[in-house]
């Protein structure tokens, strides 16, 4: 229809509305809008008329402040791996760390939370996936802070990459009462194939070896990936140690008195008597902190809470195993599906390159097959029981199996 057209039936339209009565104000408003609608064609809109920032562009378009770099290989390789929650958790670690441009940082289950619009409970459970699989690595604990995470690029995980990464930490970046020397490198790092990291102790930049460069020698042993470090680190550590760990991790950087160590160390030993191990004393120490209503002053607290804690503990593994064991299913249910996909597909470019006689003796094999089956009567015999049964037939020529 065109413009005039349009126009004319509207004035139609408008005066028939004031032969009912229609208020005049209404019909006037009415009219402008309308008029304004169809004054502009697309051909009166000059590119001038659009901001320049909302033009797409091929290519050139660069961020030059307030950025952070990601490695390609997190979106390519990694996130993808991932569900959700670990993809939300990961990159809200990444962005406190290699945003700062360092491979730590400091957080606490409640930030996370928040940052992240995650329950408590799930971030409690990602952590532990995103550890278990070697993205993340506690190093340290403070009550007032969070825990220290170390997070690993693809490249130290042993994913294949072209990613280089130069460590150019001083000793003075590192807060001293939160993160152990020890456990962050002061050095470049290149990865062997199992993901253990090799290092450049004179801090110069070093680019990625290829892994079949990468010889045992080359590794330092006191800088061993988390999934093959947590062994080594428990064997070496004495009892005295561990308690101490847990004390610190209780008490922070506060430098304590000897009777108030001996205090807390009197409670572990009691709550270990009581069938209790220094990891779920560990993780009533945390318990406390995350749900008293005030803020735990003395360790003795934890007598008091293990109990509560063990039962969260309990009950979060039970819903950890329950989720894992639902991806398990799901995972398997999606292997089989593909795998009965690619058989049908097989199937059906096998029956393609059939020609008319080829196609017609399978039809009769089909038919005799079934015809021999016990209590099958020939009024049953239908298209789909034939296809299905030329389908066997191929599918036994090809030597594919079915998943079960």
């Amino acid at each position: 229809m065109k413009k005039s057209q349009i126009q004319e039936a509207v004035t139609d339209s408008f005066r028939t509305l004031n032969i009912l009565g229609i208020n005049s104000t209404l019909i006037d408003q009415a009219k402008s809008e309308i008029r304004d609608q169809t004054s502009v064609s697309h051909d009166d809109i000059s590119h001038s008329g659009i901001p320049q920032h909302d033009i797409p562009k091929k290519s050139g378009v660069n961020i030059l402040s307030n950025f952070c770099k990601v490695d390609q290989d997190v979106f390519d390789k990694v996130i993808i791996s991932m569900n959700v929650y670990e993809q939300s958790v990961y990159m809200r670690l990444y962005r406190l760390s290699f945003g700062y441009n360092r491979n730590w940082c400091v957080a606490s289950y409640g930030e996370i939370s928040k940052s992240c619009a995650i329950g408590r409970t799930m971030v409690v459970e990602t952590i532990k996936s995103l550890i278990s699989k070697g993205w993340l690595k506690p190093i340290s604990f403070d009550r007032s802070k969070g825990t220290t995470y170390r997070i690993y690029l693809p490249v130290e995980n042993g994913i294949e990459s072209k990613t280089k990464i130069k460590f150019s930490v001083s000793q003075e970046d590192i807060p001293q009462s939160d993160i152990p020397h020890d456990d962050i490198p002061q050095y470049d790092t290149c990865v062997s194939h199992n993901g253990i990291s090799s290092g450049n102790t004179q801090g110069k930049s070093l680019k990625i070896k290829d892994p079949q460069s990468i010889s045992q020698d080359d590794i330092p042993q006191n800088d061993i990936h988390l999934k093959d470090r947590s062994n080594i680190k428990d064997h070496s550590l004495s009892k005295e140690d561990k308690i101490n760990n847990v004390i610190d991790s209780f008490y922070g950087s506060v430098k304590l008195p000897k009777s108030k160590r001996e205090s807390a160390r009197k409670v572990i030993l009691e709550l270990q008597e009581d069938g209790f191990t220094l990891d779920d004393i560990s993780y009533a120490v945390q318990w406390s902190f995350d749900n008293c209503k005030e803020k735990p002053y003395d360790f003795s607290i934890v007598r008091h809470t293990i109990g509560q804690s063990m039962a969260t503990k309990k009950e979060n593994e039970a819903k950890t195993a329950k989720k894992l064991e639902e991806e398990r299913l799901k995972t398997q249910q999606e292997e089989k599906e593909k795998k009965l996909a690619e058989v049908q597909e097989r199937i059906i470019e096998h029956k393609e390159k059939l020609n008319e006689s080829q196609k017609s003796e399978l039809r009769e094999k089909a038919l005799e097959e079934i015809r021999k089956t016990k209590g099958i009567r020939e009024e049953f015999i239908t298209e789909i029981l034939i296809e299905a049964k030329e389908n066997e037939i191929i599918r036994k020529q090809l030597g594919m199996d079915v998943p079960e």
